[in-house]
């Protein structure tokens, strides 16, 4: 109740101080690991600065500094901000780890300074360690970059770093319909009471975090205008540009000056106000002067491969600026055109609904999928998927340029594929959204897929040269053990085949098969009595190259211990990366293991023209709907079958390894455990973000 921004008058200012000083004593709970102090901050854009000459233009405030203009426009990605600025008591975690001691989290210039000085804390550090739960303060701008590298070193997923300036004022403004000179209104400076802590309110010293309720954005961050300083991590000194700019942008120059926001405990209200900025010297150390942390995920690996240039931008960031609106074909397509001469043939709207069927265009709402749109599953889920679509894009600019481009042609081709991308997934396709709400992240994927094709016509060859060089390093490990295998040994070892692809593709590897891991779920047993003690209609979905070659092994297999089976083999005719396709099966077909296979008169292939990588039931053709349903059973690969092609009309066996984030929320398993699973004609095996695949499985054994 001492936090409650909702009703933040029932308890008197003095009576919260006294309390809340005396909760940091024993440690603030607030505070203590796994405390979740980080506040989520949509994607959007922002008017920065403020000035004092017309009433009339965006961000008047008579009390506006010259430092404040012009006022220019921002657009940010999604991040996650420090609720409150960092404590004394989080600090300490970093000064007991020896932080002050390891050269490798500092900046250069920071560690010279930091040597000279023989600092092993921030000053005043045993007066400061008197109150934990207040903002850390007496420390410079190389400090709090420490701090920030230090929590990215123990951090697998999230990276750290001090916020820019227009970051910083772009948390605070969000969603302000109008200009507020604080985060809690567009008060005047007589006007403050309680509302911050500042000169004249009473306090005359640093306050605890969280004291001031009423000092809290939209989103839920903390002690914005008042108690500390925050260091940012622009240098100065530096006038603001009209203009339209990226929030992350960071201004790098030769100086030894940085800014800070906020204002402190013993500033005058004016100073206070979220536009005002202060730059001092980045070695300075202030009683009132802290920081605050801003965290994103980092860069997302495909395969294990991250781009090996530096971007100035990402996709996440670049979608921002077209986020909001709902654009028209027409205008989507002279969007477009300034980028038509990087693709063959030209990109238009019409690239979107190659994903859809028409009549998905024509229905009044969305149908409901398994796999939930990436805006309806969470709030990261989008961002994240972004950001993996960012590597892909940035990868594929680097295959197409290879290692002796400038560094400002890697630049220019991935912005202008950043923005083609963005620009798509904004297309009005309904009557009150763009396209980008609806998709699931196997349509972003083919989005992506398609756009890269037409920007780079030779990037198929080279993905077919792969696929078919990993399904020969992957033939010469199955050669070795196939006859001597059982069909159980086969199908575990198939489940687990795709961990071919974490292997180097540019090296022979003369004995590479997939170990085999630890089956969680294992049908295998219902599976041999269920296919191959009758006749039978197996329809079997291919996954990667790679596992391909088991894949054929295990049907061949199959086909010889039961003569009254027939296998349909479901392969795509288009290339989608590591997927296989048409050509790579074929390739694969001719070697003479598989010979008994290409004489079968009980196999066949029905050739699917897919653009996803994971086949959609709902959207897929017609006539391989028709031929699910004349099945008797599915055999689907790969953990995005899985999560896709759920309920069908018929019996199903799914084989996968865990592996994103996704699949472990769907089945419930760790990442790296084994699947095979049967899921019964008209059920499904998750239910996302409700009743996982391990919740579920008693009841699918008993159906």
């Amino acid at each position: 109740a001492l936090f409650d921004s909702a009703n933040p008058t029932h308890v008197d200012a003095q009576t919260r101080y006294e309390a809340i000083v005396a909760l940091g004593q024993g440690g603030d709970p607030r505070l203590e690991p796994p405390a979740n102090n980080w506040v989520w901050i949509p994607r959007g854009t922002a008017l920065i600065g403020a000035q004092s000459e017309d009433p009339d233009q965006p961000n008047y405030d008579e009390f506006a500094f010259a430092n404040e203009k012009p006022v220019f426009e921002v657009y940010s990605a999604a991040f996650e901000v420090g609720k409150y600025p960092v404590t004394v008591q989080e600090y300490a975690r970093f000064v007991s780890d020896r932080g002050y001691q390891k050269p490798e989290l500092w900046d250069p210039e920071g560690w010279e300074w930091r040597s000279k000085n023989a600092l092993s804390a921030p000053r005043h550090w045993d007066e400061q360690f008197r109150f934990p739960n207040c903002p850390v303060v007496h420390l410079g701008w190389y400090e709090a970059r420490a701090y920030c590298h230090w929590l990215t070193q123990h951090d697998d997923e999230k990276q750290y770093r001090l916020p820019t300036e227009a970051e910083w004022e772009y948390m605070a403004r969000r969603s302000q319909k109008s200009y507020f000179r604080y985060v809690f209104g567009n008060l005047l400076p007589t006007e403050l009471n309680e509302q911050m802590n500042r000169d004249f309110s009473g306090r005359e010293n640093l306050a605890p975090v969280g004291l001031f309720p009423l000092d809290t954005s939209i989103d839920g961050v903390m002690d914005i205008n008042g108690n500390t300083w925050e260091w940012v991590q622009d240098a100065g000194i530096r006038n603001y540009q009209a203009g339209l700019y990226p929030a992350s942008k960071i201004y790098q120059r030769s100086s030894s000056y940085r800014y800070r926001r906020g204002g402190g405990w013993h500033d005058i209200a004016t100073v206070h106000r979220t536009a005002s900025r202060s730059c001092v010297l980045a070695t300075s150390h202030y009683d009132d002067t802290g920081f605050r942390v801003v965290r994103s995920h980092k860069p997302v690996r495909i395969k294990g491969r991250l781009p090996g240039q530096v971007y100035t931008t990402s996709l996440p960031e670049v979608f921002a600026q077209y986020y909001g609106k709902n654009v028209s074909k027409s205008e989507i397509d002279a969007c477009l055109a300034q980028y038509s001469h990087r693709f063959t043939p030209t990109i238009t709207s019409d690239l979107v609904q190659l994903l859809f069927p028409k009549e998905a265009f024509e229905l009044e709402s969305f149908p409901d999928r398994p796999l939930p749109a990436l805006k309806k599953a969470s709030k990261s889920k989008f961002e994240f998927n972004l950001l993996y679509q960012d590597t892909r894009i940035k990868l594929a600019v680097e295959e197409k340029l290879g290692a002796g481009a400038e560094p400002a042609e890697y630049q220019t081709h991935a912005f202008d594929l950043l923005n083609v991308v963005a620009c798509l997934l904004v297309t009005e396709c309904w009557a009150d959204h763009a396209i980008w709400q609806e998709l699931t992240d196997n349509d972003l994927d083919a989005l992506t897929f398609m756009v890269l094709d037409r920007y780079d016509p030779e990037r198929q060859v080279r993905l077919l040269e792969i696929g078919n060089h990993v399904n020969e390093c992957a033939l010469t490990g199955f050669l070795s053990v196939f006859e001597k295998m059982t069909l159980r040994d086969l199908v575990a070892y198939q489940v687990f085949a795709g961990t071919v692809w974490w292997l180097d593709r540019g090296i022979s590897l003369p004995e590479q098969f997939p170990s085999l891991g630890q089956m969680q779920i294992d049908d295998r047993g219902t599976f041999e009595n269920e296919v191959l003690n009758r006749a039978c209609k197996l329809i079997f979905f291919f996954d990667d190259n790679g596992e391909l070659v088991w894949d054929l092994g295990l049907i061949q297999r199959l086909l010889r211990l039961n003569a009254h089976l027939h296998i349909t083999g479901v392969i795509s005719t288009q290339v989608i990366a590591d997927n296989a396709n048409l050509h790579t099966l074929n390739k694969c077909l001719e070697h003479p293991i598989y010979a008994g296979l290409r004489s079968s008169n009980r196999f066949e292939l029905f050739e699917e023209n897919c653009p996803r990588s994971a086949i959609d039931p709902l959207f897929c053709s017609p006539q391989l709907q028709q031929r699910i349903k004349s099945a008797d059973v599915a055999f689907i690969k790969g953990v995005a079958n899985f999560e896709m092609m759920q309920p069908l009309p018929i019996n199903s066996y799914h084989a996968f390894v865990v592996h994103s984030s996704d699949s472990q929320i769907c089945t419930g398993l760790k990442k790296g455990s084994g699947v095979f699973v049967r899921i019964p004609c008209g059920m499904q095996g998750y239910v996302y973000m409700s009743r996982s695949l391990r919740e579920l499985y008693p009841g699918l054994r008993k159906s």
